[in-house]
């Protein structure tokens, strides 16, 4: 997978969460805690959770209030436009994911900062460091439509200690996130094109 170093922190929290997990736990019973400690989420995409949740009254209020961005108070140094911040960027890692995550709800372009991500945003900015993450995603996505399961599992058992059924586990949320990031993208058919999709 490819990632630059502000992508690292969020990428390796997810794929390492069922170690740290289960050593949080082990934690708990050194001390005598023995109350069971569920992580209902752990094998999720932030989609499927979004799903289940949608429906609720809090969630409908108060997504839109939510930040996911690695770098929410960008608009403050945007020459125009909307200057309100925090506000979430739309094209940095997290902020990718959080749009995939969305897509069964709603029109979400107006709570980011860059409401389009299409080619002629690559275009705009392929100059500079400001679509580092979003070049990464797209060059995962390109590499995830050339691998094989056993190169996935080979590069998820990189991540950490984790059992066989947990690389099974968070092989399918790897699949599962991709082709929710494949959809996000082929929103544009030009991006669709620039991915190698068609």
């Amino acid at each position: 997978m490819l990632i630059t170093p502000s992508a690292f922190y969020h990428i390796v929290t997810n794929f390492s969460i069922g170690s740290v997990f289960g050593a949080q736990v082990k934690i708990l019973q050194i001390v005598n805690i023995e109350n069971e400690v569920i992580n209902f989420f752990a094998y999720m995409t932030k989609r499927e959770i979004v799903n289940r949740v949608k429906d609720m009254p809090l969630f409908s209020t108060g997504a839109d209030l939510t930040i996911s961005c690695s770098h929410p108070c960008l608009p403050r140094w945007k020459r125009d436009g909307d200057r309100t911040y925090p506000k979430n960027c739309g094209y940095c890692y997290p902020c990718l994911i959080r749009r995939s995550s969305l897509l069964d709800i709603q029109d979400d372009s107006r709570l980011y900062s860059y409401d389009s991500i299409d080619l002629e945003f690559i275009r705009q900015y392929s100059s500079g460091n400001k679509i580092n993450d979003l070049k990464a995603v797209i060059a995962s996505v390109y590499k995830y439509i050339q691998s094989d399961d056993a190169e996935l599992k080979r590069l998820i058992m990189c991540s950490g200690n984790l059992t066989s059924e947990e690389i099974e586990l968070f092989l399918q949320v790897y699949k599962n996130t991709m082709n929710d990031l494949i959809q996000l993208f082929s929103k544009s058919q030009d991006m669709k094109e620039y991915i190698g999709l068609n």
